[in-house]
């Protein structure tokens, strides 16, 4: 890698703090819709769609203690190497160079110091947020539907004999068929 390279690479790496969390997001973000799916796929479409809330929580809480895992696992070697150049350790150069020279120094082991702890840690952590994104996803699919039954029934004709502009409500019943859109369980 030339040295013009080196030295831009180690320049936006060190003037972008987020730009170290870009591989840890990828992986926590790729693990997690990972789990989703296999656990998904497992079930048949009628188990899935009389799964209770309480199921769906472990789903999602599972799948985020798992890609909590991958994230700890994917960041702590570069967190290990981020900590020994802010505390001075290592030869002088640039920063691939630091990174190389501290890595064989510290080891394959000494990269994964600690990460016990810090699996646990972060699998709370990435578990609770994607509840939040969970939610946000469920939210956007809700309004999704709504704006779509909103659709149908603003833009319904007169031809079957009902309006529901003008406030029929045996028309809305014509016009709004949910069994695409939910499935309605009886207890």
């Amino acid at each position: 890698m030339s040295t013009h390279l080196t030295q831009a690479f180690a320049l936006v790496y060190n003037a972008h703090p987020a730009s170290r969390q870009i591989p840890y997001a990828i992986g926590q973000f790729t693990v997690n819709e990972l789990c989703h799916e296999v656990a998904f796929r497992t079930m048949s479409k009628e188990t899935r769609a009389k799964l209770s809330p309480t199921s769906r929580l472990s789903v999602s809480l599972g799948s985020g203690v798992i890609a909590g895992f991958a994230a700890a696992i994917l960041s702590q070697p570069a967190d290990t190497l981020l900590s020994q150049i802010n505390k001075g350790h290592g030869p002088k150069g640039t920063m691939l160079y630091r990174f190389g020279v501290l890595a064989r120094q510290i080891g394959f082991k000494g990269l994964f110091a600690g990460l016990g702890p810090r699996m646990v840690m972060t699998a709370g952590l990435v578990s609770g947020q994607f509840l939040i994104y969970g939610a946000i996803k469920d939210g956007a699919r809700f309004l999704e539907i709504f704006s779509s039954v909103y659709l149908q029934i603003i833009t319904q004709s007169d031809s079957d004999g009902c309006s529901t502009r003008r406030g029929d409500p045996q028309g809305v019943d014509k016009v709004l068929d949910l069994s695409n859109y939910v499935t309605i369980t009886q207890r």
